[in-house]
């Protein structure tokens, strides 16, 4: 599982999903000292406003909770090949056949093939979008920290 650390902003009447807000930060935990690369600038200087999502809320979390917000690691590579790999092939492809009758023909058997690429992502991602299993959520409550005590808060 991929994990970011969340808050909720709020739950949804049945309490089923939630919205929660994430922001940027380091992938090493390093950015607070003074040794640090400081990555998590970088990403928030190229975050536009705040990012809010609506996700799963199989544990129960509440508005203010700081949570752990989880997708499948296949999802995500899953959802990254289809809109990476998926139009370049297809544009290539084109191509290269059209290629076959001249540079006319390869230009617009480029576009021609990668326009259909984008019509048959956009038909799987409809479908994979009602899917639990490609759907982000939250996993547990982050511990709430004082004084170097945590409160057993985190227990899903």
């Amino acid at each position: 599982m991929i994990e970011t650390e969340a808050s909720v902003l709020s739950v949804e009447h049945d309490g089923a999903h939630a919205w929660v807000e994430t922001r940027p930060h380091g992938s090493c935990g390093a950015c607070a000292g003074s040794g640090g690369c400081h990555s998590v600038s970088i990403s928030r200087l190229f975050s536009v406003g705040r990012q809010h999502y609506r996700v799963a809320n199989p544990v129960g979390a509440q508005a203010g909770d700081k949570v752990i917000v989880a997708v499948a690691e296949r999802a995500l590579l899953h959802g990254s090949l289809l809109m990476y790999l998926v139009p370049v092939a297809a544009l290539f492809a084109g191509a290269s056949l059209g290629a076959l009758a001249g540079e006319v023909a390869s230009v617009v058997g480029g576009a021609a093939a990668f326009a259909l690429s984008l019509l048959i992502i956009r038909r799987l991602a409809t479908r994979y979008a009602g899917r639990a299993d490609y759907q982000p959520a939250i996993v547990r409550r982050r511990a709430a920290c004082a004084g170097g005590h945590c409160s057993g808060h985190n227990k899903t």
